[in-house]
C-alpha cells in the first residue's frame, strides 16, 4: 500500500509576527550536518518522524511567499525522500490545504495519509510509525490519531477515549477548543488515514455551505457518525511552537533534553 505524507505549511504565522521567514523554518534545538553541530529548523522533526514511519513520498502544502521552505528542503534527495510542493492559493484554513493533495493521489488505489503539524514537536518520535502500524493491522480501523496529554483544552482538539481490556483505545468524541472542559485530558495532534477518509473528506467538504471555517476535527466528528471508525496511539507529551508562550515552553524542553528534541 503506497503511503503518502502531508506537511501543511501555508499558514501566515501572525501570532509571531514580525518574523522574516517562514515560522516552520525557526531553529529550535540541533541538527548534526556534515559531521558539524547546526540549528534545525522545527519542521524538520515531523519530516524525521514520518521518515521514521517510512513515508518517503512527501507533500508540503504552502502559500506563494513561503519559498524558504522549498530552497531548504528542495526535492528531499538530502533526506532520501521524494518532496512535492503544492501552492493554496487563499488562507482557506487546514481542510483546504489537505484538499490541494486529493488530485495527487491514487485514484484505482487505495493509501494511506499521514499527517502532522510542522510547527510542533511530539514523544515518542517514533509516534507516526505506531499509527502506521496499528492502521495497517486493523482491517476496520479508518484513522488513527496520536493524542497526548494536555492542559490546554480550550486551544486543542479534545478527544474522548474508550479503551477495552486489551488495551485497544478508540475514539467516540473530538471537540475542537471548547468553551468549557471536557471529561477528557487528550488531544489529538497527528494522524493517519486510509484514501476512504481522504475521499469523504473531499466529498464532504464540497458540500460544506457554513460560514464558519471548516477544521479537521469536525470531519473526525462527522466522520464517527457516518460509521468510520477511529483508534489512537497515546504519546508523551505534544508541544506546539505557534505563539511565543509555546515557542518559549519548547525552547526550555529542548534545552532541558540536550538541544535534541527527537533523540539525534
Amino acid at each position: 500500500m503506497k503511503m503518502y505524507g502531508i506537511l501543511p505549511a501555508a499558514g501566515l504565522g501572525t501570532r509571531l509576527a514580525p518574523l522574516a521567514f517562514s515560522k516552520e523554518m525557526f531553529p529550535v534545538g540541533y541538527q548534526m550536518y556534515k559531521g558539524e553541530l547546526r540549528p534545525c529548523p522545527v519542521s524538520q522533526y515531523l519530516v524525521e518522524a514520518m521518515k521514521k514511519a517510512e513515508i518517503y513520498n512527501v507533500f508540503f502544502i504552502i502559500n506563494s511567499s513561503k519559498t524558504d521552505i522549498l530552497s531548504y528542503y528542495l526535492n528531499g534527495y538530502r533526506f532520501e525522500m521524494n518532496f512535492s510542493y503544492l501552492i493554496q492559493m487563499e488562507p482557506k484554513g487546514m481542510v483546504d490545504a489537505i484538499l490541494q493533495v486529493t488530485p495527487w493521489l491514487p485514484k484505482e488505489e487505495e493509501y494511506l495519509v499521514t499527517f502532522g503539524m510542522p510547527d510542533t514537536f511530539f514523544k515518542p518520535d517514533t509516534l507516526l510509525k505506531l499509527l502506521v502500524k496499528k492502521i495497517k493491522q486493523s482491517e476496520d480501523m479508518d484513522i488513527v490519531l496520536g493524542v497526548f496529554p494536555t492542559k490546554a483544552w480550550h486551544k486543542l482538539g479534545m478527544t474522548t477515549l474508550k479503551e477495552d481490556k486489551d488495551g485497544n483505545v478508540q475514539v467516540v468524541e473530538i471537540i475542537d477548543k471548547p468553551k468549557a472542559k471536557p471529561d477528557t485530558d487528550y488531544a489529538w495532534g497527528a494522524a493517519v488515514w486510509k484514501s476512504r477518509f481522504q475521499d469523504f473528506l473531499t466529498q464532504y467538504t464540497k458540500n460544506y455551505s457554513k460560514k464558519e471555517e471548516l477544521v479537521l476535527g469536525d470531519v473526525f466528528r462527522e466522520a464517527i457518525k457516518n460509521g468510520f471508525r477511529i483508534g489512537a496511539v497515546k504519546g508523551e507529551y505534544y508541544l506546539d511552537t505557534g505563539t511565543i508562550e509555546d515557542l518559549s515552553r519548547a525552547i526550555t524542553k529542548m534545552n532541558d533534553q540536550g538541544g535534541f528534541l527527537s533523540g539525534n
